[in-house]
């Protein structure tokens, strides 16, 4: 306003546009909030506010106490099996084993329940190691082992580099010094806010996946899929090599 009042213009020097300036409040609009609307608007802040407070209290019981005591329990259940595929294997091969632990009797208390769920966290903290320690390796190959079309790369054919030579001279004659400096600037603060909406689009899908914003579907969806891996990855890890280990020691003990 200072600079139009300064310069005293009355069109857009880009697009020909007369100025028009209107108050930011109506002329009917009332000197103070009406009550009705105060009342309306807190409420649906409050409604908000209770909202978003049941879906990270569900989010919370999901990722914290269920997912955890269905993995502790998978983990439960695997040793149970394993024993009672010992046994079996047992009384098949060699005389009906005594000495395998048998079954206590749970105790069925918040305590207890508690402590499933602690153990349950160690389990997650293992399988996400795991993950972590899996994806680091992935990336260590790819930045470190070469694959078939960077080796061509790195010995191209002399065609190409006659090729690559001459379009990068064209390219240089071509370029101008003025609109460089100028694109690369441009070019920065283009990605610098992509890197700003980028963590803003990072943070609002870890808040989805977690199932405390978007549809309250995803957060069963992700939590049984969770579940499933963590399942999954018992089963492979602990109950398969077990009974292989079993089995295989009381092949060699029959021998």
């Amino acid at each position: 306003m200072d600079w139009l009042a300064h310069s005293k213009k009355k069109h857009c020097e880009l697009c020909n546009h007369t100025f028009k300036f209107t108050p930011v409040y109506k002329n009917d609009m009332p000197s103070t909030i009406p009550t009705i609307y105060l009342i309306h608007h807190l409420a649906y802040v409050i409604y908000t506010a209770f909202y978003y407070l049941i879906r990270v209290i569900l989010a919370l019981f999901v990722w914290l106490g269920l997912v955890p005591y269905i993995a502790f329990w998978s983990w439960q259940l695997s040793a149970w099996s394993a024993m009672g595929s010992q046994r079996l294997l047992s009384r098949i091969l060699l005389q009906p084993v005594s000495d395998i632990p048998k079954q206590t009797k749970y105790n069925w208390n918040w305590e207890t329940i508690l402590y499933d769920c602690m153990k349950g966290w160690m389990i997650e903290f293992g399988f996400v190691l795991l993950l972590i320690l899996g994806l680091l390796l992935h990336e260590w190959f790819e930045q470190n082992v070469p694959f078939v079309d960077d080796i061509e790369w790195d010995h191209p054919r002399p065609a190409m580099i006659e090729d690559d030579l001459l379009n990068e001279i064209d390219n240089n004659n071509n370029n101008n010094n003025g609109n460089n400096h100028f694109m690369d600037n441009n070019n920065n603060n283009i990605a610098n806010e992509e890197d700003i909406v980028a963590g803003v689009d990072d943070f609002n899908g870890l808040l989805q996946g977690i199932g405390i914003r978007g549809n309250i579907l995803n957060l069963f969806q992700n939590a049984s899929l969770i579940t499933l891996l963590l399942c999954f990855s018992i089963g492979i890890g602990v109950w398969i090599p077990y009974i292989i280990g079993v089995l295989f020691i009381m092949v060699r003990y029959t021998r």
